[in-house]
């Protein structure tokens, strides 16, 4: 074999390999998750409002409904369900205020708020 067959070879499979990286490490989120992507550094934003310029020294990226390229060694992942949760409630043997005896049992609907420093919030806790 030449040795420009041998070149070609080769940088068609590191092309190949790169094309697999690039593939793997790209994740996108779902419609009721939220990617928080660690190991950043701060980043310059600008509220649209007020126009004021804020660093964000957090170290971290929220990803809602979207894609995101995860550098490896550097950065990690985690996910965030969006979705509502149902949480049981029950009180036994409770006394009112007239003195009667009662059961209750109820049900709350709690659920991560949609902007990101909400979301930010729900990942820290």
């Amino acid at each position: 074999m030449s040795p420009v067959v041998i070149a070609v070879i080769g940088i068609v499979v590191l092309l190949v390999l790169l094309g697999l990286v690039v593939i793997t490490r790209y994740k996108v989120a779902g419609p009721s998750e939220a990617f928080i992507i660690t190991g950043r550094r701060g980043k310059k934003s600008t509220d649209p409002i007020t126009g004021q310029t804020s660093i964000d020294n957090s170290g971290q990226k929220v990803v809602v409904g979207g894609g995101v390229f995860v550098v490896p060694f550097v950065q990690q992942k985690f996910t965030l369900d969006l979705s509502s949760r149902h949480i049981p409630i029950a009180v036994r043997g409770a006394v009112t205020l007239r003195g009667v005896k009662s059961n209750l049992e109820g049900v709350a609907i709690v659920k991560v708020g949609g902007s990101e420093d909400a979301i930010r919030a729900a990942a820290q806790r």
